[in-house]
């Protein structure tokens, strides 16, 4: 159930009716009121005798109220944890593509753990798929992927960014010197693809399948981890997104071929359940991964 619905709750029972409490939250009082029956189906009784006049709680209504009032104040006493990050304990479980995780989001973890010495970070390292059915059966507590053809009404997307994807290849690959490299050109030479689940697997065929041509590919490997190794090592023509290769492109080991078309592009998301309660511990990583990940 939602916090937000027990503390609409709770304050309908302090000001005494929904039009007060619906001022006092800035709210609608139709949203109140929806807020209220959805609260209801999730405990399975009703919290008021309907009343014109008043707001009349029933038996379950008055038994319940002690125990909403608890939470609210347990999650405000959890609240003041914010001000003193190292005080922070517990466990948070992230779900993340493998490629995103062995890019800058290593920083990422780098400073959680020092801002957070006491929380554990649990990673689940899977395809976008398989990360929103993680999820939804609340198996991770947020997920940093890919987004997906997903119904995202009952989640919050808590940052959002887009990434380029790029052929890329060795210094020594003959089309690493060439202006305006056509797909064509491309599609001579063996390309190392990843996993068919993942988005610039699919992405890469849409491309070749919408001009006719036929994908050469050499091998297929899940880790771009690996991917990368053996680019360096064979010379080879990878399709990988612009935040795996970033350091190798820097260290000049890994160049991007100068195509004659626009790049390809992909966006990442971070999502949680909207009904999860986001506690000091998600935020603070939320925050950090905005900050070192989400590049205008």
């Amino acid at each position: 159930m939602e916090l937000k619905n027990i503390q609409t709750f709770v304050k309908i029972v302090e000001e005494g009716n929904f039009t007060k409490a619906a001022t006092a939250l800035g709210y609608a009082q139709s949203t109140i009121t929806t807020q209220i029956h959805q609260l209801e189906k999730d405990l399975g009784s009703p919290l008021f005798t309907r009343n014109n006049s008043a707001v009349v709680l029933t038996e379950f209504g008055r038994e319940y109220l002690p125990l909403a009032e608890s939470m609210i104040s347990i999650m405000e006493e959890m609240e003041t944890l914010k001000g003193d990050p190292t005080l922070l304990t517990g466990t948070l479980r992230v779900g993340i593509v493998e490629s995103l995780f062995y890019s800058d989001f290593i920083e990422v973890i780098k400073d959680f753990t020092e801002e957070c010495p006491n929380v554990t970070l649990e990673f689940f390292t899977s395809s976008s798929a398989d990360l929103h059915t993680m999820l939804a059966e609340n198996r991770v507590d947020i997920i940093i992927c890919f987004l997906q053809p997903f119904d995202y009404s009952s989640y919050d997307m808590v940052f959002n960014y887009n990434v380029n994807i790029y052929f890329t290849t060795t210094p020594s690959n003959p089309l690493a010197i060439k202006e305006n490299v056509t797909l064509e050109q491309i599609a001579k030479y063996p390309i190392i693809i990843t996993e068919e689940v993942s988005i610039y697997h699919q992405e890469l065929h849409r491309i070749f399948n919408k001009a006719g041509l036929t994908l050469k590919d050499s091998c297929k490997l899940q880790s771009s981890h690996a991917i990368l190794k053996l680019i360096k090592m064979t010379d080879s023509i990878s399709f990988l997104p612009e935040y795996t290769i970033r350091h190798d492109l820097k260290a000049h080991s890994l160049i991007t071929l100068k195509t004659a078309f626009e790049p390809s592009s992909a966006k990442i998301i971070g999502a949680v359940r909207k009904e999860k309660w986001h506690s000091p511990q998600l935020l603070k990583l939320i925050e950090l991964t905005k900050s070192k990940l989400v590049r205008s």
